[in-house]
């Protein structure tokens, strides 16, 4: 959160911040891992919006990838 509103608080007018991050798409919460609703409510309450959707799908392109070898 502290973070996120840093960012906020110093990104120029119209500039973009990336954000990259671990997050669990299944399995049990991890206390170390963002889960996809506790990404979306940070990005909810901060000031900072979103440009693209969150992608959730990077997980499925990389065994993809993977498999190609």
């Amino acid at each position: 959160v502290a973070a996120l509103d840093e960012m906020a608080r110093v990104v120029k007018p119209g500039g973009i911040v990336v954000v990259a991050t671990e997050y669990l798409l299944s399995g049990p919460p991890h206390a170390e891992v963002f889960e996809p609703r506790e990404v979306r409510a940070l990005f909810d309450r901060s000031a900072l919006r979103l440009v693209q959707p969150i992608d959730t799908q990077v997980y499925q392109r990389y065994e993809t990838w993977l498999g190609a070898e």
